[in-house]
């Protein structure tokens, strides 16, 4: 034991020369401080990621209360015999349009379903229903007799067009492609 020990330490002495004693040396002070700046450079980013995410996020939440209507069509929908449904504009009253049976499921549930609330809260049958384009191009309908409000763009672009089809700017763009189809 004692020889081998006197035989290692004979080995380390004489490894111990200066190449072995300068590489012992940089490496010790070497590896202490990569960590550290790697974790450091870590918290660094993480930092400025979360206050980037803020920053983005933020001003979104703060202007999103400011409700920008762009277009806006007062519609009343009417049951008519053998499952028709008259969709009439206000205040003028005119029929501009007509859901066959069988057609326009959505619009048919959703006033179901608003119909059914104002039957619940007692309120009027009488007004009708907003449907409105908001500034960010979000699709909304309003049941203005009890308020609630419908994000049609949840349902869809599909569902959502069988309400903003009667808005009025929407009109004129929707004719471009069916003209197309004509021709």
């Amino acid at each position: 034991m004692g020889t081998h020990h006197a035989h290692g330490h004979h080995h380390h002495h004489h490894g111990d020369g200066d190449p072995y004693h300068g590489h012992g040396h940089s490496h010790e002070n070497l590896a202490p401080r990569v960590p550290l700046l790697l974790a450091a450079g870590l918290v660094l980013v993480t930092a400025l990621g979360v206050a980037w995410q803020q920053l983005v996020v933020n001003p979104g939440a703060e202007s999103a209360p400011a409700v920008v209507v762009v277009a806006e069509q007062h519609l009343q929908f009417l049951d008519a015999p053998n499952g028709v449904v008259e969709v009439i504009e206000l205040p003028s009253g005119e029929r501009i349009d007509v859901i066959g049976p069988g057609e326009g499921s959505f619009v048919r549930s959703t006033l179901r379903g608003l119909v059914r609330d104002r039957r619940l809260k007692g309120a009027s049958m009488v007004p009708g229903f907003s449907v409105q384009r908001l500034a960010d191009g979000a699709p909304i309908l309003t049941d203005l007799a009890t308020g609630t409000t419908v994000y049609l763009r949840a349902f869809g672009q599909v569902n959502a067009d069988a309400f903003t089809k009667y808005l009025p700017e929407s009109t004129a763009t929707s004719g471009v492609p069916t003209a197309q189809m004509e021709e």
